[in-house]
């Protein structure tokens, strides 16, 4: 009888058991955080600063072939900031911060996306990327063509102040 059960047993538990699929966290580190500040050292991207940018105007644009093109999109891994980009602030001492998700296209080496903050002021942010089936993080960044970080495994988070 003990064997009669354990043989049951043993037949459940392997019936029960299905090959898994293969379940591979899929990794994409596209994104830079910026606060702005004045030569007075006020936020800029605080809304309650009257000479703040406003924030409903600041717009991300990807190079397309050349042209800035604006950048919408609700059908990617960015869906829920599918503006390429959102605000938030960390503690009440904290500056405001903009993160910013950067144009990630495979097809040029060096993929461009832009920063309109209003009608007159506009920024560049060119980047590299190291790609592996899994993995898509970024290598190195330069802001308005002036190289601003390289990455390093121990150093991960790319936060700037701009001085606008």
């Amino acid at each position: 009888m003990k064997n009669l059960m354990l043989l049951i047993t043993s037949l459940l538990l392997f019936s029960a058991c299905k090959k898994k699929a293969n379940n591979v966290s899929k990794v994409f580190d596209v994104s830079v955080d910026f606060s702005v500040v004045n030569s007075n050292n006020e936020d800029l991207l605080n809304p309650e600063n009257t000479d703040a940018f406003n924030q409903s105007q600041i717009g991300i644009y990807y190079d397309m072939d050349g042209e800035p093109v604006y950048y919408h999109n609700t059908n990617n891994y960015m869906a829920d900031h599918p503006n390429a980009h959102f605000f938030y602030k960390e503690d009440t001492d904290s500056l405001y911060t903009i993160r910013i998700f950067l144009n990630s296209d495979k097809s040029v080496a060096y993929p461009i996306t832009y920063i309109k903050w209003n009608e007159t002021d506009m920024d560049t942010i060119k980047a590299t990327y190291m790609r592996t089936e899994n993995i898509m993080r970024l290598d190195s960044i330069w802001y308005n063509n002036n190289p601003i970080w390289n990455f390093n495994a121990a150093v991960n988070r790319k936060y700037f102040i701009l001085n606008k």
